[in-house]
């Protein structure tokens, strides 16, 4: 018995959870998971959109995917806010204090945005949706930092360094990274030199306040947030990538505090450079798709391969770039270079961890991105703790844990980018 045209409709929604742009996306979900043949596939849905209800509810619900934001502002925005986070390391606070603060508030402000990021931000790299939810986000935000506070002096800079980096993200998402920047960096100065005591009170405030004016002046969205259950795997794998970053960065414990943030400049910005590149694949693949006909759907297999490689590259050259800058920024402060390159290295292939979890994370398989963090989050305490290995031979042994897991995976989402395209994220 053949699959009817209501049938198709039904199984196309409800594997999508909503309507198909197109029939190339219909077609692919019902060859996927309706187990319905390539010639007869294209034919149910090109029947789909000739039907008045299909579209007419396609015209009245379909939502246009929307693009990022320039990539170029985001990560300039982004870096500047992360240099001047350096400037709130200063005397006021002994050095111990300040590495243990970091290492509280790593982790936690890791799983904080990863959570921010899927549930409210996913395909959408703005704030509507975040907007509609401030009052449970903001109950459950000042509860994680009502319990890391109460934990002493430590816990309370962790506290302030959470607040900071999170409303830092949440303001560079609005587009305001480069004037706020700006305007701490300012203010950083001013209080170092006049007020030194008053710099971490003035600096929460400034990022709290411009994180709420972020979020009120950005307009309302229909969109519901994702759903909890796809938040939990990327809470956990989040949480595992703050400890890695916490044992990729143990060695710098005898150089100067500010460090702790500089360190993290060329793999975090690289990252996050490196991941815009990925738009690309739902940016140009479905255009071209809607451009070929069914039978010449292997060629996009080399697109989407393409895609990773120039993704991987841009990584590649913008944390060696960072680096080299690091170390020579390192050398005109009398700091060693010999301590800082493991460290670097390590974190350079962190941020390979990082980029795998992303591109599971994004493509709709954050419980693969879970498991492959906590196998390498596991094999890095083994090596570390249990074999004494140094911080690069510890982030190497992560990094193949996280390929044996998650290789094949990430083989299937860009060999296949037809039934990628169709599964819903």
């Amino acid at each position: 018995m053949r699959m009817t045209i209501a049938q198709s409709e039904a199984l196309v929604k409800s594997q999508l959870g909503r309507y198909p742009q197109d029939s190339l996306e219909a077609a692919a979900v019902l060859e996927a998971w309706g187990g319905v043949s390539s010639p007869f596939a294209l034919k149910l849905a090109r029947d789909q959109f000739t039907t008045g209800k299909v579209r007419a509810a396609i015209s009245n619900h379909s939502v246009p995917p929307k693009t990022p934001p320039t990539a170029p502002t985001h990560v300039w925005g982004l870096l500047l806010t992360i240099l001047v986070t350096a400037a709130w390391l200063t005397p006021p606070y002994p050095g111990d204090t300040v590495r243990v603060a970091w290492l509280i508030a790593i982790p936690i402000t890791q799983m904080i945005l990863g959570v921010m990021h899927r549930r409210f931000l996913g395909s959408s790299p703005n704030l509507e949706r975040l907007r509609n939810n401030i009052l449970s986000s903001a109950i459950l935000f000042f509860s994680i930092l009502f319990m890391v506070a109460v934990t002493g002096e430590e816990g309370a800079l962790a506290a302030c360094m959470i607040i900071i980096w999170v409303s830092s993200v949440v303001v560079v998402y609005r587009g305001w990274g480069i004037p706020y920047a700006g305007l701490t960096g300012a203010a950083s100065i001013y209080c170092v030199r006049y007020a030194p005591y008053s710099l971490i009170p003035v600096m929460v405030f400034l990022a709290a306040l411009a994180a709420a004016i972020a979020i009120w002046t950005t307009e309302s969205s229909p969109q519901k947030p994702a759903p909890l259950l796809r938040v939990v795997p990327t809470a956990i794998y989040s949480l595992a990538l703050g400890f890695l970053i916490v044992l990729a960065i143990a060695g710098l414990a005898d150089i100067h505090s500010n460090f702790f943030v500089l360190a993290l400049v060329p793999t975090f910005t690289a990252s996050y450079w490196a991941s815009r590149q990925l738009w690309k694949y739902w940016r140009i693949l479905p255009e071209r798709m809607r451009l070929t006909p069914m039978g010449s759907q292997a060629t996009f297999s080399k697109l989407s391969w393409r895609i990773l490689t120039s993704t991987m590259l841009r990584y590649f050259l913008a944390v060696s770039f960072g680096s080299f800058l690091l170390l020579g920024f390192a050398a005109l402060t009398e700091q060693s270079n010999s301590e800082l390159i493991p460290i670097l290295s390590s974190l350079a292939v962190l941020g390979l961890i990082a980029l795998c979890a992303q591109i599971l994370d994004g493509f709709g398989h954050p419980y693969y991105a879970a498991t492959g963090l906590l196998a390498a989050l596991t094999v890095a305490l083994t090596l570390q703790f249990g074999l004494d290995a140094n911080e690069f031979s510890t982030m190497v042994g992560a990094f193949i844990a996280m390929m044996l897991f998650t290789a094949e995976m990430i083989t299937h989402i860009f060999s296949k980018p037809v039934f990628t395209l169709a599964r819903p994220r």
